[in-house]
């Protein structure tokens, strides 16, 4: 009796740990290769890359949280972000990664590109379960769609979705000096303007100096500084406030998107590299590296620590043509690209909410970027995902998964058995948990590699036994999924 009792009520006090609603925090980096991490360049013992790429808080955070090894997004920005808002895999809600000034009036339920409103998002769902929600950086998710058939645009869109404050840029990037967008093209009136606001207003606090640029740093604020001094406000003050209300923030940094222009110090910092993308790439990379230890530890001393989930992400692969100077070594492609090195994300879980005999684990089960929609609403207490104003206005339900059984030990396997990956005319990569995927398409540039399936060299055998099974179901389920599509 004495032992039942004692397993009874440890399971009890186990399910009472994971019945705590943590705060979440997620970090998502943009165009973040896959080479530039350090805990990857050790994997590979590649000691050029150990050298260049300094990320010693992300890979101390990794290797005490959650590795999520096969997390695989879209190849550019905006699809990925607008899956992990709405919990759709991006074919259901945004293949655009246009400029925010797209405008279709005609289109009742969109007006602008990006996520309809009438999708309920992530921030929208904690917030119905009491968090607090606040979104730093990189929105790109077009500004607010239409309510209803009405001309009447909600703004700001962050906030139209649930957000209870924003602070940040609208497109796609700006300059890291002057917050201007980079082409003059994107901006209003064929100028160059400032992007950057708070909430719905122009972020005029915060105006650079008339002067500031590459070549005239001082006295000007960094970006990504900028952001972070946001990031570490919102955090002092929620603790402050002395509340049992769980904070849900979402940190976008600028880094590692182009145009790539390091504080001049960090840069010196890496003069031993003689190519100068990827001198100024490594440079970025490592700032914020050190921006998110100083943030952690923001968390630990706020006493916020010990109930927070931490994800950090990359919304695709690194960029290496053009201005790009990134790496995904071994992975083959890059940005814009559904090969590995475009698609597959960098990924890990970590904080104290993270489970103790979880840590130091790496996750290989499959997941899309879709599924923290669903994961989030797990463990934040979230009893029905929202679906019923997108179901009512047509559009797609929600496609996520709630990963936190499996990330959590509860169970072995993710329940995800596919990902789909396409570019708009039909899927053009269906991946699957074993490692296989079922190509589509005439375009060449658009095909992925085949990495080895996550087993043992005896379960190898078996698979490649039963591979012809296997294609015809995928093609199978890849017809219906696009049907699906079609459909919607």
């Amino acid at each position: 009796r004495l032992l039942l009792l004692t397993v009874l009520l440890a399971q009890h006090c186990a399910d009472a740990a994971t019945s705590i609603q943590p705060h979440i925090v997620t970090i998502i980096l943009d165009d973040w290769g896959w080479a530039n991490w350090g805990y990857h360049d050790r994997l590979v013992n590649n000691q050029q890359l150990q050298e260049e790429v300094q990320t010693p808080v992300m890979d101390a955070l990794a290797q005490d949280g959650i590795v999520l090894d096969r997390l695989y997004v879209h190849n550019v920005c905006s699809p990925s972000r607008s899956a992990f808002v709405t919990g759709r895999n991006h074919r259901h809600v945004n293949l655009i990664n246009g400029p925010s000034t797209l405008y279709d009036p005609s289109l009742p339920l969109l007006g602008t590109w990006g996520v309809p409103a009438q999708m309920t998002g992530i921030a929208e769902q904690l917030g119905s379960a009491g968090y607090a929600t606040q979104h730093v950086g990189k929105w790109h998710l077009g500004y607010a769609s239409r309510a209803d058939d009405s001309n009447t645009l909600l703004l700001p869109p962050a906030t139209a979705r649930g957000y209870d404050h924003f602070f940040g840029y609208i497109g796609g990037g700006n300059d890291h000096w002057t917050y201007k967008i980079s082409k003059p093209s994107n901006g209003c009136c064929g100028r160059a303007s400032v992007d950057l606001r708070d909430d719905g207003a122009p972020a005029a606090d915060n105006k650079p100096a008339h002067a500031c640029g590459v070549a005239s740093q001082d006295g000007c604020l960094f970006e990504d500084a900028l952001f972070e001094r946001q990031v570490t406000g919102a955090i002092n003050d929620h603790a402050d406030l002395n509340t049992t209300q769980q904070l849900f923030l979402t940190w976008a940094p600028h880094a590692v998107h182009v145009p790539l222009q390091p504080i001049a110090a960090q840069e010196a910092r890496f003069d031993f590299i003689d190519f100068p993308l990827r001198r100024k790439y490594a440079a970025v990379v490592n700032d914020i590296d050190r921006r998110i230890g100083r943030v952690v530890s923001t968390l630990k001393r706020r006493g916020l620590w010990d109930t927070t989930l931490l994800v950090v992400i990359s919304d695709n692969g690194g960029p290496s043509l053009f201005d790009g100077g990134a790496n995904n070594y071994p992975l083959r492609g890059e940005k814009g690209f559904n090969t590995e090195g475009g698609v597959r994300s960098n990924a890990f879980m970590a904080g104290g909410f993270v489970p103790q005999a979880q840590r130091g684990s790496v996750a290989d089960g499959l997941m899309g970027i879709e599924d923290f929609y669903a994961t989030f609403c797990g463990v934040g207490g979230v009893v029905t995902l929202g679906g019923a104003k997108a179901a009512a206005a047509g559009l797609p339900p929600v496609d996520s998964l709630n990963m936190w059984p499996y990330l959590s030990g509860a169970v072995e396997a993710s329940p995800r058995d596919l990902v789909v990956v396409s570019d708009g005319h039909q899927p053009q990569a269906v991946i699957d948990r074993l490692g296989y995927k079922l190509i589509l398409g005439e375009t060449s540039s658009k095909v992925f590699q085949q990495i080895e399936p996550v087993q043992s060299s005896e379960s190898r055998k078996q698979v490649r036994s039963s591979g012809k099974k296997a294609h015809n179901r995928r093609n199978f389920e890849c017809s219906a999924c696009h049907a699906r599509r079609t459909q919607d």
